[in-house]
């Protein structure tokens, strides 16, 4: 299927890579159906794209924050977590969403409510960590 997206223009795709979030994205309730997108090819890629099925120009920039700080540790309720189809922390991928402004250096990343998907079944959702010393806005280049 051809899918169009907001910053790779139209391509080719399988539903079959999509990833659902039940409940949608808050503030994106209505959109469920997602594509995953690395910026760039290589294992050493932080950046991802995280972009709507349903609505081309909705795409949310996702840094892998474990591995580019990796004592990055999110505590979350089991609860958070039941509709992935599992509670082991072992299946699941987690991903943070990065506001980037105009000026690059104030790039910001939301520490505090990480995306976690499940590559095995396919689900995704955006969780609260219990972590109190993550905050919403962490500047990455502070």
């Amino acid at each position: 299927m051809i899918l169009d997206t907001k910053h790779f223009g139209e391509m080719e795709t399988d539903a079959s890579k999509f990833i659902t979030f039940k409940d949608g994205i808050p503030g994106f309730e209505e959109l469920r159906q997602f594509l995953l997108i690395a910026e760039e090819d290589g294992e050493d890629n932080f950046f991802y794209w995280l972009q709507s099925v349903e609505q081309a120009q909705t795409a949310f920039l996702l840094i892998d924050m474990i591995r580019y700080m990796p004592e990055y540790d999110p505590k979350v309720e089991a609860s958070q977590v039941e509709s992935l189809e599992s509670i082991n922390p072992e299946d699941f991928v987690i991903y943070n969403i990065a506001v980037l402004p105009e000026d690059a250096k104030q790039l910001s990343v939301n520490l505090r409510a990480p995306i976690v998907i499940n590559p095995q079944t396919r689900l995704g959702k955006q969780v609260v960590c219990l972590n109190d010393e993550y905050d919403v806005k962490h500047y990455l280049f502070a």
